[in-house]
């Protein structure tokens, strides 16, 4: 079964924001689907320049042959390293087996009416850009666990949580082997080689743009925190949402990439919680997370 990559939903209610959450209350990391989750709404961070609304009826056939052809170029010594470097997981721990049930659509075409409109809204997101938002997207260039730094220091201490620290690292180093194989299945360039306007405020990644590996990371973290901290869930999920975003308004991701992130993190989450090793090492940070907060053991 294929996802809807435009799944999401946005809307404003007399000026005011609201987020929508299906707040699910995990006991175990396996009792419920992921996908019974809604992605919540949040016209506050998308506001009148959202495009998935209109996307949904355009049409993604390639109209141009020689556009429609370029890709991220694999032989780029950049991304031979960096695929070198991050890709070269021996083998998995939390995702054995992950390429036989994970599936997500093409992209949409290069020359596709709804490439141009995902390229227009970046260069619309470009022309808000604030010191604010150069000042979160530089603090976010990191891994999912630096960009979610500030909300983990309310309630962790990871110097102190071993057991959390080898759950969070697993399914980090996990995650991200999965991303780097599907952007080499897809190899989708980067905005910036279809849209010479966009004035991108990072480096551009040295890595296909499809799936985003940051949309993927974020709300994969969000999940796990969100099953140990039920009560802090939403924090979690906006705050994904969040930096999720801000690689659109860097100018390094299409809003389908973020998109396809939200709908493999998804994916990978209920695979991780029916795998036994992660229930092991998820009962582990769980019963360390308490104690250190001074609850009963479940």
């Amino acid at each position: 079964m294929k996802i809807n990559l435009l799944a999401a939903m946005h809307s404003r209610t007399n000026g005011v924001v609201m987020v929508v959450l299906v707040v699910m209350m995990f006991a175990s990391p396996s009792r419920a689907p992921a996908q019974s989750r809604d992605l919540f709404k949040d016209p506050l961070l998308r506001g009148e320049l959202d495009p998935f609304t209109k996307l949904r009826s355009i049409r993604t056939q390639p109209e141009d042959g020689k556009i429609e052809s370029i890709r991220y170029p694999d032989n780029d010594p950049a991304w031979l390293d960096f695929l070198k470097q991050y890709g070269g997981r021996p083998e998995m721990v939390y995702l054995v087996g992950w390429n036989r049930s994970v599936q997500l659509p093409d992209f949409p075409a290069n020359t596709s009416e709804r490439t141009r409109a995902e390229l227009d809204y970046l260069l619309d997101l470009q022309s808000h850009r604030t010191e604010q938002h150069l000042k979160a997207i530089t603090r976010e260039v990191g891994n999912g666990l630096d960009s979610l730094g500030w909300l983990l220091n309310e309630r962790f201490d990871l110097k102190k949580m071993p057991a959390t620290t080898r759950l969070l690292g697993n399914a980090m180093r996990d995650v991200l082997a999965v991303c780097l194989s599907l952007k080499k299945t897809f190899m989708r360039p980067s905005p910036v080689v279809l849209e010479p306007r966009l004035k991108p405020c990072i480096e551009v990644p040295p890595y296909p743009a499809y799936p985003s590996g940051h949309s993927t990371q974020m709300y994969v973290l969000a999940f796990i925190f969100g099953d140990m901290m039920p009560d802090a869930q939403a924090d979690f999920e906006v705050e994904a949402f969040r930096v999720a975003w801000d690689r659109e308004m860097a100018g390094v991701q299409y809003p389908s990439d973020t998109a396809a992130g939200h709908a493999l993190s998804l994916q990978l989450m209920d695979l991780m919680r029916n795998n036994p090793a992660y229930q092991a090492d998820f009962k582990a940070a769980m019963i360390e997370w308490m104690k250190l907060n001074g609850k009963k053991e479940p």
